[in-house]
């Protein structure tokens, strides 16, 4: 999903909590027959509608904690990551915002580009470059 998406590697974990939910409701053979974990926990099928592809552009209303009252705009473009724990909802990453904004008014753009477009001028600009200089023992004595 990761690679996929070509969200940075800071991301990992939501790639992991995402597809944990998207394992935990896919049906696998049991003793009863195919279920689903939470089919089998809950007693309902679950719900599969709302799912989404990870990575792909989307579309957010900006939560109130984020608005001004100035006519700023009320739509961003951030990146889907993962679901929230509530029914339904959607975890996206708003670049503008450096934030993880959690909403139900999202629209998606579920094309993923090849890498070579413009799509991914945005995520180069998230990612976080390494010193070259190699690490000394000096550079760590603040941690005695």
């Amino acid at each position: 999903m990761l690679l996929r998406s070509g969200l940075p590697v800071v991301f990992w974990w939501d790639a992991y909590e995402a597809s944990e939910y998207i394992t935990n409701r896919l049906p696998t053979n049991t003793a009863k027959g195919y279920l689903s974990p939470e089919e089998f926990v809950t007693g309902q099928v679950p719900d599969v509608s709302h799912w989404r592809i990870w990575g792909c552009k989307t579309y957010v209303k900006v939560p109130r904690s984020y608005q001004r009252k100035d006519f700023s705009e009320k739509i961003m473009s951030g990146f889907h990551v993962g679901y929230s724990r509530t029914p339904i909802g959607y975890k996206v990453f708003v670049p503008e915002l450096n934030d993880i904004v959690t909403t139900v008014h999202a629209t998606f753009n579920e094309v993923i580009p090849d890498y070579s477009e413009e799509y991914y001028q945005e995520l180069n600009r998230l990612t976080v470059k390494e010193e070259d200089k190699p690490a000394a023992i000096e550079d760590f004595q603040h941690l005695i």
